[in-house]
């Protein structure tokens, strides 16, 4: 159940409740695996969905950064050097989705998605 507060945010925001995954998984005229070039992805919730995405990759990107100097304060040099790359992962993957473009793998294909703004 979400709480009105998200819901709230939602609203104002745009931000979707949604993953891309789910966008497209649920897309109603799409058979996969989608054809190269050929087949095309039509959403209104489309940038909503990237900028959650961004959002959220952020968050873990600086989650890690913080842990990453935490361990590697106490000590622990290799666990601080994982999280670091992790943090690096994220922060990346965010960055991606700013650009309003997305890797996802549905089943075992993979798709780019990427925002038409034409």
């Amino acid at each position: 159940m979400q709480s009105s507060h998200f819901l709230k945010f939602s609203k104002i925001s745009g931000v979707d409740n949604k993953f891309l995954k789910d966008e497209l998984s649920e897309a109603p005229t799409l058979s996969f695996p989608l054809k190269c070039n050929t087949d095309a992805f039509v959403s209104s919730n489309l940038v909503n969905i990237f900028y959650k995405e961004a959002n959220l990759y952020l968050d873990k990107a600086l989650y890690q950064y913080i842990l990453s100097h935490r361990l590697i304060a106490d000590g622990n040099f290799s666990w601080g050097a994982v999280t670091q790359y992790y943090s690096s992962f994220f922060a990346i993957s965010g960055l991606i989705r700013l650009h309003e473009v997305a890797f996802v793998r549905i089943s075992s294909n993979d798709y780019e998605i990427q925002h038409d703004t034409g």
